[in-house]
């Protein structure tokens, strides 16, 4: 399968709905915290890790949602579960979820 990825300079990055067809893949570098939310499909995300700790890739159904961090290199690719599977999905600004817990002391 031939895979091509496609590069949004800033001024091209829209938020919103989007829709990957089979073998497509998407290069994001958002500026600020966004979310990224599954419709429909599946995909494979590969985000630029910091340290060794961090892991790179996901594979998302629907209703998965993955916190992206700002100026982190995502990559954004259909990865079908059959011939004429489709990736539809949201990334939209967000702020950072909010800490769960009780504070370390």
């Amino acid at each position: 399968m031939k895979r091509e990825v496609s590069i949004l300079s800033h001024s091209q990055q829209r938020c919103g709905s989007w829709r990957l067809p089979l073998g497509k893949a998407l290069s994001l570098q958002p500026r600020s915290v966004s979310l990224l939310v599954i419709i429909l499909g599946r995909a494979w995300v590969t985000m630029n890790a910091v340290c060794d700790v961090t892991m790179p890739d996901w594979v998302l159904s629907p209703n998965d949602t993955l916190w992206i961090p700002a100026n982190r290199h995502v990559v954004v690719e259909s990865w079908p579960r059959w011939a004429g599977d489709e990736l539809f999905f949201k990334w939209d600004p967000a702020p950072p979820p909010a800490p769960t817990g009780l504070p370390m002391q």
